[in-house]
C-alpha cells in the first residue's frame, strides 16, 4: 500500500466523525422530503394521498425520542467538558478538551436535525430551516 493511500485513509478516518452528522442529516432531510412528496402526489382518483397515519406517528415518535436523547447527551457532554475544564485542570482547547467539545457539538447537531425532522412531520410540509429557528419552542420536539 502506497504512502499516499495510507495518508488518505488516515485523513478519512480522522475527518469522518466531523462529517458523519451532516451526511446523516442530509439523508434524514431527503427522507422527510420524500415523505412530503408522497403526501402531495396525486392518486389515480385525483386526490392527494398521504402515508398511513401510523407511519407518520411512528416517525414523529422516533424523531422526538432521537431529539430528546441526543439533546440530553449533548448537554451532558458539554457539562462534562465544562467541569473538566474548571475542576479537572484540562486545557479547554487541548487534545482531550477538543475531543470532548467536538463530541458534544456533534450530538447537538444531531439533536437539532432530529428536532427539525419532528417539526417538519408536525407541520406536514417542507419549510426552510429559518422558519424552524424563528420559534425557540421548536427546539424541543413535541
Amino acid at each position: 500500500m502506497s504512502k499516499a493511500k495510507r495518508l488518505g485513509r488516515l485523513a478519512g478516518w480522522l475527518v469522518y466523525p466531523l462529517v458523519a452528522p451532516f451526511v446523516q442529516g442530509i439523508r434524514m432531510a431527503g427522507d422527510v422530503r420524500d415523505m412530503m412528496r408522497v403526501i402531495r402526489s396525486d392518486a389515480s382518483d385525483g386526490e392527494a394521498t398521504a402515508p398511513p397515519e401510523a407511519d407518520v406517528h411512528q416517525a414523529r415518535q422516533q424523531s422526538r425520542r432521537n431529539g430528546r436523547s441526543m439533546g440530553a447527551l449533548a448537554l451532558g457532554v458539554m457539562a462534562l467538558w465544562g467541569g473538566s475544564v474548571v475542576w479537572g485542570h484540562v486545557r479547554p482547547f487541548g487534545l482531550q478538551g477538543l475531543q470532548t467539545l467536538i463530541l458534544g457539538l456533534m450530538a447537538g447537531i444531531r439533536a437539532l436535525l432530529a428536532c427539525y425532522r419532528n417539526w417538519l412531520l408536525r407541520v406536514g410540509e417542507v419549510r426552510p430551516v429559518a422558519s424552524f429557528l424563528r420559534d425557540p419552542r421548536n427546539l424541543w420536539p413535541r
